[in-house]
């Protein structure tokens, strides 16, 4: 990586560390297309990144790389004067744009009149101390696998496992503002949500959440339960498919009653309870069921075992079948 991308994403990592009031200054000193139309504060901080990027993903189109380098070097100080601004709030700051070099800000931001304001025919120059940069930690920017669609789409992310990715987020250090922001990525470009959510000033995880269960659907804990305690297996589904669905189900209640608060308390030990009770019912095959059987009666027995035997038991009786098929043939 070049000495001026390293510093593309050092400006990059340090606009998500400013707050809305700083984010206009930086936008003002950027000169950015639209930043004074419509009413007053009325673009929020995701909208002002966005034109800060889209300004500095054209700087070298028109500079040599020394100069790309010097200009960000530049931005990286005005940036650490807006951070000292919001370190005093007590005291009035007035904040003077860095003196970049010479000829250097006249000669970008007049070859992007199309795009961009004009800027002041002459620049000042003047000399000031060099500062230290601002330390930024660079990390890998948060990203949802998959994509959130329409409840009971099979190809799009689950609510269970988007929640789980969030959480995963957070677990690595990422601010809420970053999983929110991720999250609206993640949502089918099209979708009422999406463009809901993108409109939607303030919003925070607690209130992201609340929507997405709205979207989803999400059953209750009392609805997890019974479906649980009813699961069976279809007639053309297979005693595998049967164990992950009724597995499926049984991990959807856990986490509810794990993380949400609810009337209704399920333990642990009654939620696997119920599984292996309902395991033992829903199968077809009795031949299956015997073979598992044992294992049916222990809550100490893990999804993997299960898994496992139901698995054995099923070649066993595939075998058996074949067996049978080919005596009646004779």
């Amino acid at each position: 990586m070049d000495a001026s991308q390293l510093l593309h994403d050092r400006v990059s990592a340090a606009l998500w560390q400013l707050g809305e009031g700083s984010l206009r200054d930086v936008c003002r000193y950027l000169k950015c297309d639209g930043l004074d139309d419509g009413e007053p504060h009325s673009k929020t901080r995701r909208t002002l990144i966005k034109m800060a990027e889209s300004v500095l993903d054209g700087i070298g189109e028109n500079l040599e790389d020394d100069e790309v380098s010097q200009f960000f070097t530049d931005l990286l100080k005005f940036i650490e004067r807006q951070n000292r601004g919001c370190l005093q709030p007590g005291k009035e700051q007035i904040l003077e744009e860095p003196a970049p070099k010479k000829g250097l800000e006249e000669k970008y931001f007049l070859s992007r009149t199309p795009f961009l304001k004009t800027t002041d025919s002459s620049i000042k120059s003047r000399s000031e101390p060099i500062h230290t940069l601002p330390e930024v930690t660079l990390r890998r920017e948060f990203k949802i696998c998959g994509q959130i669609g329409e409840r009971g789409q099979k190809e799009k992310l689950s609510y269970l496992s988007l929640v789980r990715q969030m959480e995963m987020g957070l677990d690595k250090g990422h601010t809420e503002m970053e999983i929110v922001e991720a999250v609206i990525r993640a949502v089918s470009p099209g979708l009422p949500l999406r463009d809901m959510l993108e409109i939607k000033r303030g919003l925070t995880l607690s209130a992201l959440l609340t929507i997405l269960k709205g979207h989803y659907k999400v059953d209750s804990s009392t609805e997890l339960y019974h479906q649980l305690l009813n699961i069976s297996q279809e007639p053309k589904e297979t005693a595998l498919n049967f164990i992950f669905r009724a597995i499926e189900l049984k991990e959807k209640l856990l986490w509810k009653a794990t993380n949400e608060d609810t009337d209704e308390q399920y333990s642990r030990a009654t939620i696997q309870r119920k599984f292996l009770r309902s395991i033992e019912t829903g199968l077809l095959s009795d031949s299956v069921k015997f073979h598992i059987l044992p294992h049916l009666s222990e809550l100490s027995t893990t999804d993997e075992e299960l898994i496992e035997r139901v698995n054995e038991a099923s070649k066993v009786e595939s075998e058996r079948q074949e067996k049978k098929k080919k005596i009646h043939c004779c």
